[in-house]
């Protein structure tokens, strides 16, 4: 007897993707391949993509908008009334997206071997647009204050992750600005590698550990909640022409990159509040 075919109207999940006809579309795919994408999740409605299907490279995670056998095309299923609700881990989704990452910095890493000076004003933009959308927008504004609320011994911990992503941009920002002059600079580039690769392991294998023991099943509820809105919500900060932007420091017609910098202002000054109140 054939399988039965499935076809499935998606959404994907990543904050990175923005290749036009991947974001969202069409899967069609055996029922027994769909049980098993999705077995790794509590929530039915999401699925990790088929093998070799995402073009960054890595399996991502995948909302089920539709559900349509084939043979019963009017019979269409909104996924969210068939199944119980749930939902992947969140410190999972973040690991995850920590991959991406580190891919980016070994391709950047590649650019400045070559002397790639435009390969590099793109991935950096993308690595900078990275750092505010998951390090600030989902971990600063989302995880920080649950466990901050979930024990009040976090601060410390806390306070570190914060200091990083600050020094973090601070780096990327300088970089840039010798990009935009046609610099590259080796020593603030291996900076970049390096602290980002170190902070990255510190948060998979010591910082995230301190979050699990902490969240209860309601928090991470939450997390994975504010996530999502994080991702609905998110603008990507294009990297921009590099000539224009040597030729106009603040491009201040730009509204992404207004927003981008009003959101790093607010960050810090947080952060500096909560530096004055422990």
């Amino acid at each position: 007897m054939a399988e039965q075919k499935i076809e499935i109207r998606y959404k994907c999940l990543h904050q990175s993707c923005q290749i036009k006809g991947c974001r969202e579309g069409v899967l069609s795919m055996d029922e027994a391949l769909f049980n098993q994408l999705a077995a790794s999740y509590e929530d039915k409605s999401h699925l990790k993509t088929p093998r070799g299907y995402c073009r960054l490279g890595f399996p991502q995670t995948l909302k089920v908008l539709e559900l349509r056998r084939a043979g019963h095309e009017d019979d269409v299923q909104p996924v969210e009334n068939t199944i119980e609700k749930g939902g992947p881990d969140p410190i999972e989704i973040l690991k995850g997206e920590h991959q991406i990452v580190l891919k980016k910095l070994d391709l950047i890493e590649q650019q400045v071997r070559s002397r790639d000076i435009d390969g590099l004003w793109i991935s950096t933009a993308e690595v900078e647009d990275g750092i505010h959308h998951h390090s600030i927008e989902k971990e600063e504004f989302v995880l920080f204050p649950l466990l901050e609320k979930a024990s009040p011994y976090s601060a410390s911990e806390i306070a570190i992750m914060k200091e990083d992503h600050r020094e973090l941009i601070a780096l990327l920002d300088s970089f840039r600005n010798g990009l935009k002059e046609g610099d590259i600079n080796d020593s603030i580039s291996n900076s970049i590698l390096s602290n980002l690769r170190n902070h990255i392991a510190k948060e998979d294998n010591e910082f995230f550990d301190s979050v699990i023991k902490v969240l209860d099943a309601e928090g991470k509820k939450i997390l994975l909640d504010g996530m999502v809105k994080a991702d609905e919500s998110h603008v990507v900060i294009e990297a921009g022409d590099r000539f224009q932007e040597a030729a106009i420091e603040n491009d201040s017609d730009s509204d992404d990159r207004e927003r981008f910098n009003e959101a790093l202002l607010a960050a810090k000054k947080a952060s500096k509040d909560d530096e004055c109140c422990h």
